[in-house]
């Protein structure tokens, strides 16, 4: 046996080792949480909160040992004391109490993140295991020797400030197609997103990032991060992650059970919006009337359409749908608007905003809807409990709680689940379970969190900020985003803008290099980047493919023709010989339908997606249809957007010239 096979062999036996152990730790958490069961605890409200409180627990231990799929162990720590840590996705001790895989939350597993080759932090050896599971496959070794240098894949350009660390690793990860799901980068998280992982809890902390710096990644590691650090101040109070659409909010949901959470909500933001009567799907509105919504003046101008209504004599009943009619009244009649827009807002400003009172909401209404709410939430008359001995909402919000710990734990038997539901009882659904948010219950409405995680700021409007800040009474948020990003109507324009609105201490990081765009797309992107005049210059990339983008004009006539082979040619080219993960096609709103008939009919698998949607997704190969139409519709930064999905490959298809922004200009990407 070689001693690389002997090398693999013994991590594989260590591996091993580890995973016994973790069935034995979830067997212990099974039989525990039958035992409370079977103890049943009496019939008091105290001794049934108490058995709740211990099945929550029992179960939240379940969920945080559960990996799915992904592999246990992927480090290993040689420090030049001799000591020697496994790194992994949770804490695994053997029967002594002694480490057989440290937390990479853990302080202990720092270094397999932060050190370089000249700041090693102690070690002699980091090593990266590549694993399928259980199964350990490849080892990628980094040694450092006592003057300052090592050997193995690590890569360091002082001159640039860049530093990866477990290249090989990053890189193998980098080159494997997508799934459709994000990619869990606990393994190959680099120096500078472990610094924003790692940053304090209090106040707020802002991480500007370009394309591909793996923003999303350092969000929701952080979530993970804070809550393994700061349990006790976090897990009762709450962390709350919004995200921009569904689709991406279900991407974000995948990755944290594998990184040992399940504490933190998920949503968008127009799911903390709790008023009665809301639709599923909203209108849309002029670009320009959206972006009024959003000016942090509405927030005069609603003040004063309240105090205008006459709110004496209301029931109970009615307090609840009064920011619905509020706002209809105010956007209904030209004699309330001027009233509440004087000497707020222009005459030629708020005409734009009257329309029917039958009219559809709009996602601008949303955060206007929410701020009434909130004004009226101190005067609302509270209910008075009902039944003796006990709030039935307090006891059905315990219910929740359990529910949605037996949810977490994923691999529970059924026998027992249906054990627990028996003694628990299901209770009401539990507000947000689903990811919709839409609960209806007056609770959700007036919730608060410990911390609030934001992806994709640069598109939040004032108003919108105001509703998060309304949720967050500490000041404690991670606020991750690109500002050459920013498509949104009324969206802020820079970070300074969104401390102004914080009000408290805010901390800004920016993410340098880019992991996701090969050099030969990023170049393309630069130009882009460029034309959008903002200033920003574009992050780092770090490896190349090899094959350029293919930027082309075709006829009117054949564009379909010219999607469906482009679409093709995309498939092939893996290294497995099974052709790249996901494929998209990104186009103006206009061309979303008939995009989606070209591609059904050829029997191809692709996304067909408007190019807003695409906002945080990646994709091994895009094909992006008429960049002049999505610069009318986005501007620049649409495009942008647009050009920097891929992983691997670029194709850009136009019915008229390219926009200069593509062909010219300097390529100011900086390679690697």
């Amino acid at each position: 046996m070689s001693d690389d096979e002997t090398e693999l062999a013994r991590e594989q036996a260590h591996v091993d080792r580890a995973y016994a152990r973790l069935e034995v730790l979830r067997e212990q958490a099974r039989r525990w949480t039958r035992g409370v069961l079977d103890a049943g605890r009496g019939g008091t409200p105290q001794a049934r909160l108490e058995r709740d409180v211990l099945v929550e627990a029992s179960l939240r231990r379940l969920a945080a040992l559960a990996l799915g799929s992904e592999p246990l162990v992927f480090g290993r720590l040689d420090a030049r004391s001799g000591e020697r840590l496994h790194v992994g996705r949770v804490a695994v001790p053997d029967a002594d109490l002694e480490p057989l895989v440290v937390d990479w939350r853990a302080p202990a597993a720092a270094p397999f993140y932060r050190a370089t080759a000249v700041d090693p932090l102690g070690l002699v050896r980091r090593r990266h295991l590549r694993g399928r599971g259980p199964r350990v496959v490849a080892l990628d070794d980094e040694v450092f020797d006592g003057d300052g240098d090592a050997d193995g894949d690590g890569a360091a350009d002082q001159g640039r400030g860049l530093v990866l660390v477990g290249e090989g690793a990053l890189m193998e990860t980098l080159r494997r197609e997508r799934s459709g799901r994000m990619r869990d980068i606990v393994a190959t998280i680099q120096r500078e997103q472990d610094e924003v992982i790692r940053a304090p809890l209090a106040g707020a902390l802002v991480v500007q990032g370009g394309p591909g710096t793996g923003k999303t990644a350092v969000a929701v590691h952080r979530a993970a991060y804070l809550l393994y650090t700061y349990r006790d101040r976090l897990e009762h109070a709450g962390v709350l992650l919004i995200g921009p659409t569904q689709r991406f909010v279900r991407y974000l949901g995948e990755v944290l059970p594998a990184l040992g959470e399940q504490a933190v909500r998920l949503g968008r933001l127009r799911d903390l919006v709790i008023v009665p009567g809301l639709p599923a799907t909203l209108a849309t509105e002029p670009v320009e009337v959206a972006a009024l919504k959003g000016d942090g003046r509405m927030a005069r101008v609603l003040v004063r359409a309240l105090r205008a209504e006459n709110l004496s004599g209301l029931a109970a009943d009615d307090w609840p749908h009064l920011p619905v009619v509020a706002l209809r009244r105010l956007l209904a009649s030209p004699r309330r608007l001027e009233a509440a827009a004087h000497a707020v807002l222009r005459r030629d400003e708020w005409r734009p905003l009257l329309r029917p009172a039958a009219a559809g909401w709009t996602a601008a209404d949303l955060p206007l809807l929410d701020e009434l709410a909130a004004l009226v939430a101190p005067r609302r008359p509270r209910r008075p409990r009902r039944g003796a001995g006990g709030d039935e909402d307090d006891e059905a919000g315990e219910r929740d709680q359990v529910e949605r710990a037996l949810a977490a734990a994923g691999e529970v038997d059924e026998g027992l689940r249906v054990a627990i539901r028996d003694r628990l009882g299901r209770g009401r659904a539990a507000h947000g379970r689903d990811g919709s948010g839409r609960g209806g219950d007056e609770r959700a409405a007036r919730e608060t969190f410990a911390h609030v995680l934001v992806d994709e700021a640069q598109d939040l409007s004032a108003m919108e900020w105001r509703m998060l800040v309304r949720r967050c009474p500490s000041g404690s948020m991670t606020i991750v985003g690109d500002l050459a990003q920013a498509t949104a109507p009324g969206a802020l324009a820079s970070w300074d803008a969104v401390a102004a609105l914080l009000g408290g201490p805010v901390t800004v990081r920016e993410l340098s290099v880019n992991y996701r765009t090969p050099t030969e797309i990023a170049e393309v992107a630069a130009r882009v980047l460029s034309a959008a005049r903002l200033g920003q210059d574009p992050p780092t990339p770090v490896r190349a493919t090899g094959v350029g983008p293919d930027l082309r004009r075709v006829p009117t006539a054949e564009l379909a023709a010219a999607v469906t082979e482009a679409v093709r040619r995309s498939r092939p080219g893996a290294e497995d010989g099974q052709g790249l993960g996901l494929v998209a096609v990104l186009t103006p709103d206009a061309l979303v339908a008939p995009a989606r008939t070209w591609v059904t009919h050829a029997g191809l698998d692709a996304d067909v997606l408007p190019v807003r949607e695409s906002k945080g997704l990646e994709f091994d190969a895009v094909v992006v249809l008429e960049p002049a139409g999505i610069i009318d519709e986005l501007g620049v930064r649409g495009l942008y957007l647009a050009v920097t999905r891929p992983t691997q490959r670029l194709t850009v298809l136009s019915t008229t010239p390219l926009p200069p922004a593509l062909t010219t200009g300097p390529a100011r990407a900086n390679r690697a």
